[in-house]
């Protein structure tokens, strides 16, 4: 179980935002989250409980809610 709490409109949590996530870490994020490449940092890789297809979905639900964040950002 992991701390997540928002105050202000700030993250506040143990674990990263990955709605934030920058353009280098998109770039590598089936290897991220499939193939374990950040595991040293305590990431594991879960190619064995999902498909490409699965981190696909979720890769585009984390784009998905970065436009969105950048969209109320630039309406502030």
């Amino acid at each position: 179980m992991y701390s997540s709490w928002v105050l202000r409109d700030k993250h506040l949590s143990q674990h990263p935002d990955l709605s934030k996530l920058p353009e280098a870490k998109h770039l590598l994020f089936n290897d991220i989250v499939l193939k374990g490449i950040l595991s040293e940092n305590g990431m594991a890789g879960f190619s064995n409980s999902l498909s490409e297809e699965d981190a696909e979905a979720i890769h585009q639900f984390l784009l998905k809610k970065q436009v969105e964040n950048y969209k109320k950002e630039k309406e502030k």
